[in-house]
């Protein structure tokens, strides 16, 4: 887990200083977002910036979503309010693109943030979510630099000086001499542009050395990131197994238990012990929840707060998820060739996901974007990791999500504006896309929906490629006329000229065919178009500040009246 620290951190010199440079900054109030694939080194960047800043005088917190126990210090306590004497107050929030949208906004205007100067931090893998925040900050005096997207680990030095540093640390850590370490694997290769995967592959290689690998299956391992994170997988269920096996006090639950509440907790990434009682009573996966629970917590120490702690690093987890699915050896000669891997499969994994995705809101709670779409906080974390994992793995995306999301749409509004962007990129998505559009139409209109709009765009623009390549001009000039409005509304004017222009000529040649069918849809578009180049640069598609809750669609549909 990288809020370990196991390796201490080297590199990402210029991000270090320009991130500095943002905190001594003249601005009361500054928010930076950070991006990057999983695993590219974000979460230790912002603790290496985070501990900077205390030898400074600033006062450092956490945040985390309600859902996983709320602020809390650097230091682990649990201490929201900063102290008089802090040069500011600067607070990293990891998984920033994962929060629902309105969550983070009442985050920047939390008042307990705002007796002097204030830095906020963002973490996460996408940057789609960010386009509808800075105008909405800027509202409230918030600067807004660009965003900084941490570039891949360089392969001239940086990936070896990266292995050598964490092969030194994991090997003082297990007693493997200084003398016995492996050198470094040849590190050219993409699949070594993630911190985390030449960090795991010195792991794997220092676990070889102490365990007594033979050479040369210890090279074939460390030459290959997929081979070294199933090696890792492995390893866990043999410790499982050692656990049970122990003398005194054993776990008491088998491996396929464990692996079970492995599964939920990568899943829900962690649950107050009431409801993690509540849903492992509700999902009976082979023993009484709270063996479940403090067998799992012996393997896994939970925070404070919650239970059933996720497998880190990310990635790591999400390959659990994906050969715990069963499918994954169909495809991956390397993991059917193995007994252990083939033995983690369990068909009962895909029961677990299922059930966890119909779960609604409690009585009063819970997502409510549409009067149709009632679902419990939980399925978003549940989809969220779903979706990262078949980016990645094929089985996944074929034969588990996709056929979840043509069955339920309505799921991708859960999930968020972020999730849908990501799934858009999920291979096979193509044919459920005009279904998730058919419901982020009914839920936005012609309005705007904070926590969905960036993910409506990537929904849009993919639509429209997709329509290009169909030859039907009306299907076109709908989802171009769509994509100007999506654009329109995340503030990006300029963009959604084009579209809008196209969607315009196109209803004028139709409409000129066939008048009854198509003028009211030209007239439609025009109005849109009219609409488009009368706005003054830097309007926002609220009108009004980011803190009203009320529905945008009516102002547009004004707008777009009296023109």
């Amino acid at each position: 887990m990288a809020s370990h620290e196991v390796v201490d951190f080297t590199g990402r010199d210029e991000e270090r200083r320009e991130l500095a440079g943002g905190l001594a900054g003249q601005a009361a109030r500054a928010v930076r977002l950070v991006t990057g694939q999983g695993g590219q080194g974000k979460t230790r960047l912002a603790l290496r910036v985070g501990r900077d800043a205390q030898v400074a005088g600033w006062h450092v917190l956490l945040a985390r979503h309600r859902l996983d126990g709320g602020m809390v210090a650097f230091g682990g306590r649990v201490e929201h309010r900063p102290r008089a004497t802090a040069v500011g107050v600067l607070v990293l929030v990891d998984y920033a693109d994962r929060w629902p949208q309105e969550d983070l906004l009442a985050l920047f205007a939390d008042p307990d943030l705002h007796p002097g100067r204030v830095r906020v931090l963002l973490l996460g893998r996408s940057g789609d979510f960010w386009s509808v925040l800075p105008d909405r900050l800027a509202d409230a005096g918030w600067v807004a630099p660009r965003p900084l997207r941490l570039p891949d680990l360089p392969d001239e030095g940086g990936r070896a000086a990266a292995f050598r540093a964490a092969a030194t640390a994991y090997a003082d850590r297990v007693g493997v001499p200084e003398g016995a370490l492996p050198g470094p694997p040849d590190l050219s290769g993409t699949a070594f542009a993630l911190t985390l995967t030449v960090h795991t592959t010195a792991l794997v290689g220092v676990l070889a050395v102490r365990d007594g690998m033979p050479a040369g299956q210890r090279q074939r391992l460390v030459a290959d990131p997929a081979a070294a994170s199933r090696h890792l997988i492995v390893r866990e269920r043999r410790h499982w197994a050692l656990m049970r096996r122990r003398e005194p006090d054993p776990i008491r639950i088998d491996t396929k238990v464990m692996a079970r509440a492995v599964l939920m907790a990568i899943l829900t990434r962690g649950l107050p012990h009431p409801l993690a009682v509540e849903l492992l009573t509700m999902l009976d996966l082979g023993a009484q929840p709270q063996t479940m629970i403090d067998d799992h917590g012996r393997c896994y120490p939970p925070a404070a707060t919650t239970v059933l702690a996720p497998l880190f690093p990310d990635r790591l987890g999400e390959d659990f998820v994906a050969l715990l699915l069963p499918g994954a050896a169909a495809l991956d000669p390397a993991a059917a060739s193995d007994p252990e891997l083939v033995e983690l499969a369990d068909p009962a994994a895909a029961s677990v996901v299922q059930r966890l995705l119909a779960l609604t809101a409690p009585a009063g709670g819970g997502d409510k974007p549409d009067p149709g779409v009632v679902a419990h906080p939980l399925v978003r974390p549940v989809l969220t990791v779903l979706i990262e994992t078949a980016r990645r793995w094929e089985h996944v995306a074929g034969r588990y999500l996709l056929p979840m999301m043509g069955a339920r749409p309505e799921l991708a509004v859960v999930a968020g504006g972020t999730a849908i962007a990501r799934l858009c990129d999920v291979p096979g998505i193509q044919t459920t896309l005009a279904a998730i559009g058919a419901v982020l139409d009914k839920i936005i209109g012609a309005g705007t929906q904070l926590d969905l709009d960036g993910g409506a765009v990537v929904v849009a623009e993919k639509l429209a490629t997709a329509a290009r390549a169909g030859h039907d001009e009306a299907v076109l000039a709908t989802v171009l006329n769509t994509l100007g409005v999506r654009l329109s509304g995340v503030g990006r004017r300029e963009e959604a000229l084009a579209p809008t222009q196209e969607a315009t000529d196109l209803y004028r040649g139709l409409a000129q065919a066939n008048p009854a069918a198509y003028l009211p849809d030209l007239a439609e578009s025009l109005c849109a178009l009219r609409t488009a180049y009368a706005l003054p640069r830097g309007w926002r598609p609220y009108g009004r500040p980011w803190r009203s809750s009320s529905p945008w669609r009516r102002g547009y549909r004004q707008r777009s009246q009296t023109g």
